[in-house]
């Protein structure tokens, strides 16, 4: 009886749930890498975040739409501001891919501050402009060190008001909705 050898086999991969968050800004980006600090102490699973750099809502989608099917990844999740209309086509896209789409009212700042229990303004601008300062003034928005005030307890009690919130801690914890 002959034997087959067994080293053309390979053994089979466990594969880890991986995540890409996608922004519209820097200060998204920050502010996803404090909460990974926060939520993710072994880095697994692994977090990427990505952004546009400052554009529309529409241009998350389109770049999270252009991900190649070879970046294969458990979730995608579009974070953007509720203060433009997201295009109606990247929309139906997105949703048919079944991303994760968590808008923030009316931009990341407002989010921010009702994450805090702190009065939201209408305006992007005004919300820009009461948050900032809280992170240590102008500029500051884009350093993940800046976001110390989002403490793990705040974020825990918030996060039961918050579900939005508690969908981007859950993601970033386990890699699941």
């Amino acid at each position: 009886m002959v034997r087959k050898s067994n080293k053309n086999k390979r053994a089979t991969r466990q594969t880890k749930p991986t995540i890409l968050f996608v922004g519209e800004g820097k200060t998204e980006v920050a502010f996803i890498k404090h909460l990974k600090s926060l939520y993710q102490p072994e880095r697994s699973p692994p977090v990427r975040v990505d952004t546009q750099d400052g554009h529309d809502a529409g241009n998350i989608l389109r770049t999270a739409l252009r991900r190649p099917d070879t970046e294969a990844r458990d979730a995608i999740v579009c974070l953007y501001d509720l203060d433009t209309v997201l295009p109606v086509g990247d929309l139906k896209k997105a949703e048919d891919k079944k991303f994760v789409l968590i808008g923030a009212e009316p931009c990341i700042e407002g989010f921010m501050l009702d994450i805090l229990g702190k009065e939201r303004p209408h305006s992007t601008k005004n919300c820009k402009h009461k948050m900032h300062p809280m992170l240590g003034g102008k500029g500051k928005e884009t350093d993940p060190n800046s976001y110390k005030i989002f403490t793990k307890e705040i974020l825990e009690k918030s996060r039961l008001r918050l579900p939005n919130l508690d969908l981007i801690l859950s993601l970033i914890e386990t890699g699941k909705r």
